[in-house]
């Protein structure tokens, strides 16, 4: 029960900017997903997986459902999070959340009605998928595969950025991630399955090569390769040649442009975009690839909070469908909200300079967690760490035939509900090793090694490295706290790189994820804190054994 009761305050906490605001938080976008989920229309430009989320938690009544949902969803993950460490606890736990919620961009993405919130959510189920296996429940490890399958399926950036944490999951642990890579098989499956259904085309984004020529479109060689080839290739863009905008959103959505013009549509003009884009890969590679990189590193910086707190076109794109789709009070509530009356990025602005601030302290820290302890130096002339017996702790192998208390106080590796047993088990061992007939310390507990040295992130990292030479890059499996720093970098470089190469740099693609740059610090600043709380308890049961 307290369990529950930390995971449902979480995410109450999570989601206070919708109580600021009166209403959820909405974009113009959420209208054309509330169409997807309760009038049936499969849409064109995303996946149908949003939408009929919307209307499974609003069940046609409020649009509070899907906000209290996201928070559970969010706050539940972040305990598993911590539960992959070592058993989270409920204090802790709404800590935890209040930091996130008062210090990062976390909460004003869980009250957005976009799929916004489900890209941190890709990352941190694959997380614990990959790692949480013996430090997790069976049960915990499906409802992340579940989680995961959702989320990497409701955005097609999701894909990538799934893709890129799975990748770097398999070389951390240097072994096939088949259970983070799951739920990308099973996103992957049911993108191509509703497609087929839904549009007649059997592929993960039937439309999709109208949103790349875009922003080859916006980024150069696409009007360079357009003036080049019209008007002897008889496209219908060469109609717009010399013409063309710089502005890739411009090319998408104005109303008088190659895809919307004569009431064209993107879905008729879908195979000319589908050859254009090969071509102008094939004719401007160079300029294409500095193009991507420039806008992924441009995306990187965009990580500020606001431009999904404005009022623009929701009178139009939304407030229609409330009204169709919900009771009357639905409508109402929204019109009282302080983003209807664009007051919202207002309230929202004095949070921007904390935000800032600590995502770069995060950041830092972050990386110091994935170079500083994963690149770590042999020192012949180092001092080696002692047990109270006086011995070199690297020279004791770490298996029960030795150790006879064995992996007792790796506290991280007990599943939920075992510690009981544990501790029993444990203490029978530490019984069999005080009975031992030899040694001037018979009948005195031998402690192998100090808590706080086997419970560190960094004595961990060094301890799980076999490889040779002066500098060593140790394995992460008995590291999840490193893993994660690691996968959140990838995770963060992966999101940069299929928003801003592909759609576009936009201050909410990387702002969603970004926050979680602070998650791994705080994380290893708890664990440093349980180490020394368990260090002063050792010593004080070995003074006293004395």
């Amino acid at each position: 029960m307290p369990a529950l009761l930390a995971i449902l305050g979480g995410a109450l906490l999570l989601v206070w900017p919708a109580l600021l605001n009166g209403y959820p938080i909405l974009f113009s976008d959420t209208g054309g997903l509330l169409d997807m989920g309760l009038a049936g229309d499969m849409g064109w430009d995303k996946p149908w997986v949003y939408g009929p989320f919307l209307a499974l938690t609003s069940a046609g009544l409020t649009l509070w459902g899907p906000v209290a949902a996201q928070g559970l969803l969010l706050s539940h993950l972040l305990w598993l999070t911590q539960a992959v460490m070592a058993p989270p606890r409920p204090g802790r736990h709404l800590a935890l959340c209040a930091v996130l919620a008062s210090a990062t961009a976390a909460p004003w993405f869980a009250a957005l009605l976009m799929p916004d919130i489900f890209a941190p959510l890709v990352l941190l189920s694959l997380f614990v998928l990959a790692y949480g296996p013996g430090r997790v429940s069976r049960a915990a490890l499906a409802w992340a595969g579940v989680v995961g399958t959702l989320a990497v399926a409701s955005h097609l950036a999701h894909l990538v950025l799934a893709a890129g944490v799975v990748a770097v999951a398999g070389l951390l642990r240097r072994q096939l991630p088949w259970r983070p890579a799951l739920p990308v098989a099973a996103a992957l499956l049911f993108l191509l399955g509703s497609n087929l259904v839904g549009n007649g085309v059997l592929a993960v984004s039937p439309y999709g090569s109208v949103f790349a020529l875009a922003r080859l479109i916006g980024d150069g060689p696409g009007r360079a390769y357009v003036d080049a080839a019209c008007p002897a290739a008889g496209w219908r863009i060469c109609a717009w040649q010399g013409r063309l905008s710089a502005d890739s959103d411009e090319f998408l959505w104005h109303p008088n442009g190659p895809i919307w013009a004569d009431g064209y549509g993107p879905i008729r003009y879908a195979p000319e975009a589908a050859r254009l884009v090969p071509a102008i890969i094939a004719a401007h590679p160079g300029a294409v690839l500095q193009a991507a990189a420039a806008n992924t590193l441009h995306q990187l910086g965009l990580v500020r909070v606001g431009d999904t707190l404005v009022a623009d076109h929701l009178d139009v794109a939304l407030l229609p469908r409330l009204q169709q789709y919900f009771p009357p009070q639905e409508a109402t509530a929204f019109r009282a909200s302080l983003q209807a009356a664009d007051h919202l990025a207002a309230a929202a602005a004095p949070f921007t300079p904390l935000h800032l601030a600590v995502l770069v302290a995060g950041a830092a820290g972050t990386l110091w967690i994935a170079l500083g302890l994963a690149l770590t130096r042999r020192s012949p002339a180092s001092k080696p760490t002692l047990t109270p017996h006086g011995e070199d702790q690297s020279l004791i192998p770490h298996n029960e035939e030795q150790n006879p208390i064995g992996h007792c106080d790796e506290q991280s590796l007990v599943p939920h509900g075992e510690e009981q047993t544990l501790l029993r088990h444990c203490e029978e061992r530490s019984d069999a090793a005080i009975q031992g007939p030899h040694g001037p310390d018979a009948g005195r507990p031998r402690i192998t090694m100090p808590q706080a040295a086997r419970n560190d992130p960094a004595n961990q990292a060094t301890r799980n490295d076999s490889s040779k030479g002066p500098w060593r890059w140790p394995s992460t499996r008995k590291n999840p706290l490193q893993a994660l720093a690691i996968l959140t970098l990838a995770g963060l470089l992966a999101n940069a790189a299929a928003t801003g190469a592909l759609s576009g740099p936009h201050h909410r693609y990387q702002a969603r994820i970004a926050w979680l740059v602070v998650l791994p610090p705080l994380l290893a600043y708890a664990a440093r804190k349980d180490a020394s709380c368990r260090d002063t308890s050792a010593g004080a049961m070995w003074t006293s054994a004395s």
